[in-house]
């Protein structure tokens, strides 16, 4: 130890100063304790004062901004839950009224509710109010009641303004609905009814925890409760209209912006704190409110403790610092001289000093701080090395993450999500795209012959290859739905609008090639009916990008352009793909292709001219697969595994079939 250092430490072991030395000790000694009781007794009091107000604010301020946050959160799901039924519910008017129309509808109820389980009911009725078709979950089906709407307001509100929402009603005095009906866009198109089940409000109002006796509720237009965590008080018809909240809250909806928080008093006459949030289009209003008792009851306990603390560190502080003050001038000169040494770069010096306090504690990190500088001069390859193999190991995890996650979209997004190509925020934006949509011929049937193990098994094996064929040709896919597919090329990358509708073409081709060839692997194993798909290919402009709310989005695309693949893909015979003008202009030079009759659809005033594939121009790969299907014929023979005793089979059989047809078609013939 230096010499400095060592007579240091003489001092602090009790050997008698000098007279300079003692001077400058009794003035730091002084001074230290002036500034010290002067610093720390302004600090502690003014920081406390104003911890105390800022406490308070914070408080009230957080309370407000949770139940205002509850209120607009309750409020969206309930909004969003009705926009979801009202879209599903749209379907159902696409199309005019015909006799034979009447079990497809009948066919779209029901799967409509499979899809929604919250409507209970579903009633169809005419241009002219007749009602033809019910379907329920709760009675038995009803065709051709011809029961008169045409004065009931579900028809006459929902054809004069598109839509009625109904006023709530408790069913068996238990559960709460309403009516909610849809005209279409066309007159003939007729209106459709849905009895909506609301118990989905009542389990989001009564999942709202504010405190111990806080509670949220919904009323509607008139002030009457429709939910709350008391059922007894909606099943009593409880009207609110005389609360001060709710006047506030009628009187400020359609001109103040953000919701108001203020004091009020509930049913009880007890006060409490309320935050509302309108509900569209519904014009229904959630409440949220806490007890005042209980809101600010934390609060001025947090006040008591924290004044008395203030207090208590006060009188410490300025006891601590005249004990302090005492112990800290000699040793303070020998850090500040060891300090200065280690700052010099003579890290193989140390400081001892033996002073039983937090100087001491400092004096033992400093010696640490050099012995610890000194390893890692000695060891720094192996510090990087070590930090390298953890960098490698999350690099690797963050790798097996991402890779799971691209399972869950296409590649195309997940690739420009993960190179920071796109921002993961709602937007969208209108490009020309190529549609694609398929779907299984007669899939209800198919599903009726196999077990749900075997038919999952088989719609993954269909949708794994049909993917395969899809990333191949560069489609981006957007969705799954049931036995359907819905594709489309153009964004987030294209090739132009001619090389997207081309590719698009190719692999609709490839995928009605290998289904062929799937269909009898399948024969093989012993599925009596194997999957017969309808394609629709449409080229137009569409809006794509990311839809939904800021914490759970969807991309995909909206368009009417959109809805006619799907209609083409209606007219498309089993194993056919048929496609609009707008494509076929575009790969004509590609593609064997003859017209079908004009169509309408809705959405789109001009008649789409659509054309059916027969085939790419030079490809005779569809030639190798015989299939055609008609009411009471089937004929699949795959060329490239038929042998020579199977084709003089096939012969004599379609030999005696025709015979028999020819016998069959004579006049007077059974």
């Amino acid at each position: 130890m230096n010499k400095e250092v060592a007579s240091g430490l003489g001092g602090v072991a009790g050997s008698t100063p000098r007279t300079g030395e003692r001077n400058l000790r009794g003035r730091l000694f002084a001074k230290y304790i002036a500034l010290f009781g002067a610093v720390v007794s302004i600090a502690l009091i003014s920081s406390g004062a104003f911890e105390l107000w800022l406490s308070y604010r914070e408080h009230k301020d957080f309370l407000i901004r949770i139940q205002q946050e509850q209120a607009g959160a309750a409020a969206a799901k309930i909004a969003q839950f009705i926009a979801e039924i009202r879209g599903q519910l749209g379907w159902t008017t696409q199309l005019p009224w015909s006799p034979s129309m009447l079990e497809q509808r009948r066919f779209d109820c029901l799967r409509l509710l499979r899809q929604v389980p919250a409507i209970t009911e579903i009633a169809e009725l005419d241009a002219t109010g007749h009602e033809r078709l019910r379907v329920s979950r709760l009675a038995m089906d009803v065709i051709g009641s011809n029961i008169d709407f045409s004065g009931d307001p579900k028809f006459t509100e929902a054809v004069a303004n598109k839509v009625y929402y109904g006023p709530v009603y408790f069913r068996h005095g238990s559960e709460p609905y309403m009516t909610l009906a849809l005209a279409g866009t066309r007159r003939d198109a007729g209106v459709s009814i849905a009895e909506v089940n609301l118990k989905f409000i009542w389990d989001v109002v009564s999942q709202i925890k504010v405190g111990t006796h806080g509670k949220a509720y919904v009323i509607d237009p008139q002030s009457r409760l429709i939910a709350d965590p008391d059922i007894s008080l909606v099943l009593r018809n409880t009207n609110l209209a005389r609360l001060q909240q709710v006047k506030a809250a009628r009187a400020n909806i359609g001109g103040q912006k953000e919701n108001s928080v203020d004091e009020a008093t509930d049913l009880q006459g007890r006060p409490v704190l309320a935050a509302y949030a309108p509900v569209e289009p519904l014009d229904w209003l959630v409440f949220v409110e806490f007890p005042v008792s209980e809101a600010y009851a934390p609060l001025y306990a947090s006040l008591k403790r924290t004044g008395a603390l203030l207090a208590g560190g006060l009188v410490l502080a300025l006891l601590s610092g005249l004990f302090l003050a005492r112990r800290m001038v000699v040793p303070i000169r020998i850090l500040r001289e060891g300090a200065a040494r280690f700052g010099a770069g003579n890290l193989s010096q140390r400081i001892s000093l033996h002073t039983g306090d937090e100087l001491e504690t400092l004096a033992d990190q400093f010696n640490d701080m050099a012995g610890h500088l000194q390893d890692s001069y000695n060891d720094l390859e192996n510090k990087i090395e070590i930090r390298t193999h953890e960098l490698r190991e999350a690099s690797e995890f963050l790798s097996s993450v991402s890779t799971k996650i691209s399972k869950y979209i296409s590649p195309q997004i997940y690739k420009s999500i993960f190179s920071g190509q796109r921002d993961v925020a709602i937007a969208t934006e209108r490009k020309r795209l190529t549609i694609f949509f398929s779907d299984i011929k007669d899939f209800t049937s198919i599903t009726e012959r196999l077990q749900p193990e075997d038919l999952t098994a088989l719609v993954n094996e269909y949708f794994t290859e049909m993917s395969t064929i899809a990333t191949h040709h560069g489609a981006t896919i957007d969705k799954f739905i049931g036995d359907a597919m819905l594709l489309f090329f153009g964004d987030p990358e294209t090739k132009g609008a001619a090389e997207d509708a081309r590719a698009c073409l190719e692999m609709a081709i490839d995928m009605q090639n290998r289904l062929a060839k799937l269909n009898t692997e399948w024969r093989r194993r012993g599925i009596e009916k194997p999957f017969r798909a309808r394609m629709g290919i449409n080229t137009g402009y569409c809006n794509v990008g990311n839809f939904g709310s800021s914490d759970r989005m969807d991309y995909t695309i909206i368009g009417a352009e959109a809805n006619l693949a799907a209609r083409l893909q209606q007219i498309a015979e089993p194993g056919s793909i048929v496609m609009s003008y707008e494509s076929y202009a575009l790969v004509r030079d590609v593609v064997h292709a003859h017209p079908l009759p004009p169509i309408t659809m809705k959405g789109i005033s001009r008649q789409v001219a659509p054309y059916a594939v027969d085939g790419l121009a030079g490809d005779e790969r569809r030639r190798h697969v015989i299939s055609q299907q008609a009411t009471g014929v089937e004929i699949f023979v795959d060329l490239d595994v038929i042998d020579h005793e199977s084709i003089e089979r096939t012969r004599r059989l379609l030999q005696n079939a025709l015979a028999t047809l020819d016998q069959k078609g004579k006049p007077g013939a059974a």
